[in-house]
């Protein structure tokens, strides 16, 4: 039955070509009330999750003229919860010479722009994006320039959701590379080394296909640690039986890199794109399909402009058949995928893209929640329940919140990473608070808040979680506060 509802849908789809106490209250002006249900049609503008778009970013004067993807589309779609973009930052005018302070400089503005919008990045390096590039940068160029950019990258990490391993190849994808690197193995050992080593420890990457992390993992040896760092991008998802050369015999279980990447995917991050219109066979990547690779591979993000009629070639194409396609709670069963009934429930009428853009990455929901609150002291749990396609990736610290009408506020730092809130697990939430002896007498609310783990921006609520179902939320003092019921 599975296989034949996706053959059906694929017609449909060609038609369509332990706790911490913070150290007294805080009293904050910016107060806002919000109801959140999780059920409108718009989506949930949640941090390191979702549609993305596809930018160019650390233009110089001296660039190209820019085309519409050097736009910055965010507003627009800011009702379809768009908050990350995959961005370019092209490096061909260095191939062969160290990378001019004017270069860095627009770079560091448009990770000044990122932050002030609200947004994050999936960055990429690269230097070729022509078939029969001249200019190629040699390895010893490459790791130069991943030296001298290693700082600004350190100091913008707050607003970088993932570093892919780019660097090598077209488009860094790793393929037709000028220099040939890309066939040989000590260059991409010396390239995914060095870019692991640009990042944080607890920070992650991704490379373009299995097999050259693979081939980074014989030449380290025995040191394999960092390698669980390094995750997957998928930039031909279901352009073919193979995913465009993506994997060596078949997009399909049996292929050994697709079934890596199905077994490993629950850990480290997936993102990817379908092809360009012309070149997607709209067939092969019918909703269905698509969702169901979503689910296996545990897609994080993906591309809303590739075979998008709005953003991509403008005639109608693969998204658009994903909008056209109803989705039911009852066809999810049948195709034998995992359901978010609460979804279905609380959405009458719903097609394949609204839940497909709902379901990336995490999607958090509170199923349980209780506490007591004597003499001062709070103490209860929240039990989270991720019916996303994947995990957060990078570390989250989770806190309770206890907080009055008028914008009183004590934080409480739990023992839980949002890390840990694997797809259709649930986790039990410890949450332990004492006021302090100065607290204000009154009616105090509980919450949970899972701001961003870096300081610059641990205030700003664009980069905090909204839990999709079984609380309500309000801004205070830029904190998103998921109200326990």
């Amino acid at each position: 039955m599975y296989r034949q509802g996706i053959k059906l849908l694929a017609i449909i789809g060609c038609l369509f070509v332990s706790a911490g106490v913070y150290a007294g209250g805080h009293k904050s002006s910016e107060t806002t009330s919000l109801i959140q249900n999780g059920r409108s049609t718009k989506g949930i503008a949640n941090p390191e999750r979702g549609f993305r778009f596809e930018i160019k970013i650390g233009h110089e004067e001296k660039d190209v003229k820019l085309s519409y993807r050097d736009n910055w589309p965010f507003p627009k779609y800011k009702n379809q919860g768009v908050v990350i973009s995959q961005a370019y930052c092209y490096l061909k005018n260095y191939w062969d010479r160290e990378i001019a302070q004017s270069k860095l400089d627009a770079l560091q503005a448009d990770f000044d722009r990122a932050r002030k919008e609200g947004v994050k990045f999936v960055l990429r390096f690269a230097y070729d994006d022509e078939y029969q590039q001249k200019n190629s940068p040699t390895l010893e160029r490459i790791l130069s320039h991943i030296e001298q950019l290693t700082p600004i990258v350190r100091k913008n990490i707050d607003v970088i959701y993932v570093l892919q391993i780019g660097w090598i190849g077209m488009w860094g994808e790793f393929h037709n590379d000028g220099q040939g690197l890309d066939k040989d193995p000590k260059a991409v050992a010396a390239v995914v080394d060095a870019t692991l080593k640009m990042l944080p420890e607890n920070r992650s990457t991704m490379m373009r296909c299995m097999r050259y992390r693979d081939t980074a993992e014989k030449e380290f040896g025995t040191d394999l640690h960092d390698l669980t760092r390094v995750g997957f991008f998928n930039d031909g998802t279901l352009a073919s039986y193979t995913d465009g050369g993506t994997f060596p015999t078949t997009a399909d279980d049996g292929d050994v890199e697709f079934d890596k990447v199905t077994r490993e995917s629950e850990v480290f991050p997936v993102e990817g794109e379908l092809f360009w219109s012309y070149a997607c066979d709209p067939c092969r990547s019918n909703a269905i399909d698509a969702l169901a690779r979503f689910i296996k591979h545990h897609y994080t993000t993906f591309s809303l402009v590739h075979g998008n009629s709005e953003l991509d070639m403008k005639e109608p194409n693969t998204i658009d058949a994903w909008k056209a396609t109803p989705l039911t709670a009852e066809m999810m069963k049948a195709y034998k995928l995992p359901c978010d009934e609460n979804y279905f429930a609380s959405n009458k009428s719903v097609n394949a893209y609204e839940y497909i853009r709902d379901h990336f990455g995490y999607r958090l929901e509170v199923t349980h929640s209780e506490g007591t609150f004597e003499n001062r002291q709070f103490h209860g749990k929240a039990v989270i329940r991720n019916v996303g396609f994947a995990h957060p990736i990078n570390p989250r610290p989770v806190y309770l919140v206890l907080y009055n009408k008028k914008g009183v506020v004590y934080e409480y730092k739990t023992n839980i990473d949002a890390r840990s809130f694997y797809p259709w697990k649930e986790v039990e939430v410890p949450l332990d608070g004492l006021l302090p002896a100065d607290a204000p007498k009154g009616k105090f609310k509980a919450a949970l808040w899972l701001p961003d783990m870096s300081e610059t921006i641990k205030y700003r609520p664009e980069y905090a979680i909204t839990i999709a179902e079984g609380t309500g939320y309000e801004i205070v003092g830029g904190r998103v506060l998921n109200t326990l019921k």
